[in-house]
């Protein structure tokens, strides 16, 4: 029953795609050939978009059809958590270990959303079984798929290479005392990167000129990114059903640390991962948020049921049942939360405007959520870049938006929008663009006096953002 209700949940309708969503279906729609340039200018690799492109070429791009393959990435882990569990854990914990997963709000979450997180779970749990496998007898064949996997992890996410870090560390450890067999597991994990090279001067070129201008990361954000992995994510109620949850998982992923040395490797890899991950955001002043912290979710799942068994009896049933219990509301709750305003403006503009008007979108990450939801036609476009809001261009984000003249844009919008109305769809808060759009929005009420202002609500994935449409009607 609760495999059934966990399996369900990552397909529940979740509303119109947030600008990350439509972030990466404006990349991934485009020629193969021009997806690689595009993410030069995002910051992200490329295997995600590559096979959402294909994807979409089957299933359209509705947001169902978006967020449905990253639903069949998180089924897919299922039967690979499983296998796992036989060659980690005790028979008696197996059961509860598949539970946890099936009932995980992060894992629901998730498999709902149309980004690459559901697929950076299933690499690390067919990395783990290949891991595995090639310990026991490290041929050929099974150090190939650790290699495969490897690549692949590091070509989906980037903090995938933390995860390889703190494995490889282990793996050197092993072989430093002896172990052959984890010598040549390490050699395979680093034959990696091969697949990983031809993408190297991409990263390096996204290292200088685009990382994470919307946010910067404190000393301890890893820790409050790990309260993700029990639902904190940080929209609707989701997040105060999960607040129980977290001391509970983490509970038992440290008995089962204390009291099982497999689940004690296991905790060392999620916890560790996520660790580096913090601490090298830090340094570099990259952002972390909880999302990214997917590179740990399987061993941190296997090392918590590992906790389960060791309770005593009944409260490991207790336990266990509270986990599922608050998982799955919590995961339920968080799946089908609004995500963006993008669906009220657009109704707002579709009922108030016209394809002649002018759309101006300040900060322009306000821009691909509504657009997509907009017919072709209608005339809009970013500030400061003036482009189609297809996509974002990070590449120097913040000296560009420094540099820009809200007075010029405004004189030339409302020039080019002559005896039609400019709307405006405007929040503040925002990183990187230093008030910037109160500067449009002020100079374009010099030129358009007397505008009206629809406030639409707080930005659910940011409620300290208050998001504004703005109607600029011609000066008479």
């Amino acid at each position: 029953m609760v495999l059934a209700v966990g399996v369900a949940a990552r397909f529940v309708p979740a509303g119109p795609l947030w600008f990350d969503e439509a972030q990466s279906v404006g990349i991934a729609r485009l020629p193969v050939a021009q997806i690689f340039g595009a993410l030069r200018e995002d910051g992200s690799p490329p295997l995600y978009y590559l096979l959402l492109h294909v994807w979409m070429l089957v299933a359209g791009r509705s947001a169902f059809a978006v967020r449905a393959l990253s639903g069949i990435f998180s089924v897919a882990t299922i039967p690979v958590f499983w296998r796992l569990t036989g060659r980690l854990l005790p028979e008696r914990a197996r059961w509860p270990a598949l539970l946890l997963l099936a009932s995980s709000p992060f894992a629901i979450r998730f498999a709902d959303e149309g980004r690459m997180y559901s697929l950076v779970v299933l690499i690390v749990a067919l990395g783990g079984l290949a891991v595995l496998r090639a310990l026991e007898e490290p041929t050929r064949a099974r150090l190939l798929p650790v290699a495969l996997a490897s690549g692949a992890l590091a070509l989906t996410h980037y903090w995938g290479l933390f995860l390889l870090a703190t494995l490889g560390v282990g793996l050197a450890l092993r072989a430093w005392h002896g172990d052959r067999p984890a010598g040549r597991v390490l050699l395979a994990l680093l034959a990696g990167g091969v697949l990983f090279a031809p993408w190297a001067p991409s990263l390096l070129f996204q290292i200088g000129h685009t990382g994470t201008p919307w946010q910067h990361a404190g000393p301890f954000a890893s820790i409050v990114a790990l309260a993700a992995w029990a639902g904190s994510i940080g929209t609707s109620s989701a997040q105060f059903v999960a607040v129980p949850l977290v001391p509970v998982l983490l509970g038992l992923v440290a008995v089962g640390a204390v009291r099982h040395t497999p689940a004690r490797k296991l905790a060392w890899i999620a916890l560790g991962s996520a660790a580096l991950g913090g601490v090298s955001s830090f340094l570099l002043h990259a952002a972390v948020v909880p999302r990214y912290t997917s590179i740990g979710l399987v061993p941190y799942l296997l090392a918590a049921a590992a906790g389960v068994v060791n309770l005593r009896r009944p409260w490991a049933h207790r336990v266990l049942a509270a986990a599922i219990a608050l998982g799955l509301v919590a995961g339920v709750l968080d799946a089908t939360a609004p995500r963006t305003l993008a669906g009220q403006a657009a109704g707002l503009l579709e009922r108030d405007g016209s394809p002649q008007d002018m759309v101006v979108y300040c900060p322009d990450q306000l821009g691909p959520d509504v657009a997509r939801l907009l017919p072709g036609w209608y005339m809009q476009e970013m500030y400061p870049t003036g482009a189609f809001p297809l996509r974002v261009d990070w590449v120097d984000y913040a000296a560009r938006n420094w540099l820009s003249s809200p007075d010029m844009f405004a004189r030339a919008t409302s020039r080019q929008a002559g005896d039609r109305p400019v709307w405006l769809l405007e929040a503040n808060n925002f990183n990187s663009y230093f008030g910037r759009c109160q500067q449009l929005a002020g100079d374009l009420t010099n030129l358009r006096p007397h505008p009206v202002w629809h406030y639409l609500g707080r930005d659910p994935m940011n409620t300290t953002q208050k998001e504004y449409l703005v109607e600029y009607l011609p000066s008479s």
